[in-house]
C-alpha cells in the first residue's frame, strides 16, 4: 500500500490534527504493548505539534508510563542552548507526558565529540532492541532533508552517527539513520508552508533519487504526509 497524503486548511489546523493523530496512535499502541517508542523531529513538529499535544485533553485519557521518547537528530551544542531540538519538546511535553521516559541525545558538555554522543545513542537504542520505532513524527526541510540527512551526501548506516559541516547551522550534529526511520511501523511527515511544496512534489514523485531528496525514502507504506494547503502546492 502506498504512502497517504492528508491536506489540511492551514498550519494551525495541521498542528492540531497531527497532535490528535499522534496521541491516538500512541494510545492505541500503549493499550496493547508495555513499551512504545516514539521518535521526534525538531522544527515545526517541536514548536507547533508538540504545543498542540501539550494542551490537548486527549492526553489526559492515556497512561504514558510505557512511552519512550527519542530524537531523530540533535545539534551538538551545550544542553542549555536554544539550538537544541529537545529544548522545546521537553518544555511542552514533560508536564503532560510526566510518566514517559525521555532519551535526549548527548550534548557538548557531556561528550568530547559528536561521534562519542552518537555511539552512546546507538548503545541506548540497542539496549531496547530498537531497529525501528512504533511512530516517527518527522518534518522535512525545503531541500528535502529529514533529520540531519541532507541531500547530496553519503550517510552512515549506523543507527546514530555524527554529522559534520551541516548546511544548516549549527554545523555539528547527531542523526539517526534513514533505515531506522523507514523501519518504523508508522511515520507522520508534517509539512507546513509554501517553501516545502517543491521538495514535497519531488519526494512523492515516482523514481525520485533519494540522494537528491532524502525524504523520498519515506514515500512508502506506513507513511502519512500531513500537509497544509501551501505545502501541498494548492
Amino acid at each position: 500500500m502506498p504512502a497517504k497524503t492528508v491536506v489540511y486548511a492551514d498550519k494551525a489546523v495541521l498542528a492540531r490534527a497531527t497532535a490528535a493523530r499522534t496521541i491516538l496512535a500512541l494510545g492505541d499502541a500503549l493499550a496493547s504493548k508495555e513499551e512504545v517508542h516514539l521518535a521526534l523531529a525538531g522544527g515545526f513538529v517541536a514548536r507547533e505539534v508538540l504545543s498542540a499535544i501539550a494542551v490537548s485533553k486527549l492526553s489526559n485519557d492515556v497512561d504514558w508510563s510505557g512511552l519512550h521518547v527519542w530524537w531523530v537528530d540533535e545539534r551538538f551544542v551545550a544542553p542549555a542552548s536554544s539550538d537544541r531540538n529537545d529544548k522545546e519538546a521537553l518544555e511542552n511535553l514533560a508536564r503532560v507526558w510526566d510518566k514517559a521516559t525521555f532519551h535526549p541525545m548527548g550534548n557538548s558538555e557531556d561528550f568530547d565529540s559528536a561521534s562519542q554522543a552518537a555511539k552512546d545513542y546507538t548503545e541506548q537504542l540497542a539496549s531496547f532492541n530498537i531497529t525501528g520505532f512504533d511512530l516517527a513524527l518527522l518534518g522535512m526541510g525545503p531541500d528535502g532533508h529529514v533529520a540531519s540527512l541532507f541531500p547530496g551526501r553519503e550517510h552512515s548506516s549506523a543507527p546514530a552517527f555524527a554529522v559534520r559541516n551541516s548546511p544548516k547551522p549549527p554545523a555539528t550534529r547527531v542523526s539517526l539513520s534513514m533505515q531506522l526511520l523507514v523501519n518504523s511501523s508508522l511515520r507522520f511527515v508534517v509539512l507546513a508552508g509554501e517553501e516545502k511544496s517543491a521538495a514535497f512534489a519531488k519526494a512523492i514523485a515516482a523514481g525520485m533519487d533519494q540522494k537528491q531528496i532524502p525524504a523520498a525514502a519515506l514515500n512508502t507504506s506506513g507513511t502519512y504526509w500531513l500537509t497544509d494547503l501551501a505545502a501541498a502546492g494548492n
